[in-house]
């Protein structure tokens, strides 16, 4: 569940049962992360907004509000920039160890 795929297939799943999963089943504990999911990111909207109107002079105090929601809402997003993050790494070690030749046209 921390592939975008995952995530909606995960809400899919939540949202297409008909009745409780059988206790200790994998489908329970989907359904147990899903909702546990949702119900926080519902409780970070209300706090960005209750610290948006309580805050005004405090940005970095909201930002990092409605950054924690962000991550909640969109918990694949923050794997997404790691495995950049490391690709690009990758990228600079290869290409720092060698000198790079450019010839005009």
């Amino acid at each position: 569940m921390t592939t975008s795929t995952g995530w909606v297939r995960a809400n899919l799943v939540y949202d297409s049962i008909k009745e409780p999963p059988v206790p200790g089943s994998p489908l329970e504990a989907v359904c147990s992360f899903v909702f546990v999911s949702r119900q926080r990111a519902e409780f970070l909207k209300y706090k960005a907004l209750a610290q948006a109107g309580v805050n005004e002079n405090n940005k970095e105090s909201i930002q990092g509000v409605i950054e924690e929601l962000h991550e909640n809402m969109f918990p694949d997003q923050k794997q997404e920039k790691l495995c950049q993050a490391n690709k690009a790494r990758e990228l600079m070690e290869k290409y720092s160890k060698t000198p790079i030749q450019v010839t005009a046209i």
